[in-house]
């Protein structure tokens, strides 16, 4: 007998939901996504009949991952506001944060890079407030990949920051695909070899507070550069 049918015997359906919403992450990582978005589906219902709101904001998460991960990036915009509002109602900051992010990487390929920005620097300046360091660092990894065609040499400078700042704090939270390019490889594209090195060395050597700033300053000469050409 699996785990979900001893559940189902005892008739714990909290436990249940709880183990398709499992089955639907390992199927998503997998490469399964087709299974996945169905047992997340499951998952969800389950939950709903519940009352489950923390579980509900967890399973639309995973859905919207599973619809990245599936290259359907507008699609997962309501999934990941609905986690957002969720996270908000039962005042769970640091869950507010990484769906903050999603909506991002939803403006970002969408097209929307000033929209994409703000976000992310809404989301690392939520981070910063709760004092959640490996958070920080991995939301600068972000400003980097969305910046790297249009402010490469900046862009550099963030995810050599991103890097050493990983190494220093002990390793800290991956990075997610998503469908986004490696900011130095966009990067590479507009800047020589010479260039990038001496970006990427610049970037290492700075601290959390130097990486963020960049990161501030690149979203508002990105968000003014936007104003002034009527596009965001």
């Amino acid at each position: 007998m699996c785990i979900r049918d001893s559940f189902r015997a005892e008739g714990d359906r909290f436990g249940e939901a709880d183990t398709l919403y499992s089955l639907s992450m390992s199927s998503t990582l997998g490469g399964e996504l087709e299974r996945g978005e169905h047992l997340a589906d499951q998952a969800r219902r389950m939950f709903e009949e519940l009352g489950s709101r923390e579980k509900i904001g967890q399973v639309y998460m995973a859905q919207a991952a599973l619809m990245h991960a599936g290259g359907r990036h507008s699609e997962a915009r309501p999934y990941w506001e609905t986690a957002l509002g969720i996270a908000r109602e039962l005042g769970d900051r640091q869950l507010a944060v990484t769906e903050l992010m999603g909506i991002g990487i939803v403006d970002f390929h969408e097209g929307k890079l000033a929209d994409a920005l703000r976000v992310t620097v809404e989301a690392l300046d939520e981070a910063t407030d709760l004092e959640n360091v490996q958070v920080a660092v991995w939301l600068l990894h972000y400003v980097g990949v969305f910046s790297a065609s249009v402010l490469p040499e900046e862009a550099v400078q963030i995810d050599g920051a991103v890097h050493a700042l990983r190494q220093e704090s002990g390793g800290g939270m991956g990075h997610d695909a998503m469908g986004l390019e490696d900011t130095r490889i966009a990067a590479s594209r507009t800047l020589d070899a010479d260039r990038l090195r001496d970006a990427w060395s610049k970037g290492r050597m700075m601290t959390l507070a130097e990486a963020i700033d960049l990161a501030r300053r690149i979203e508002r000469q990105i968000h003014d550069d936007s104003l002034f050409s009527g596009t965001r």
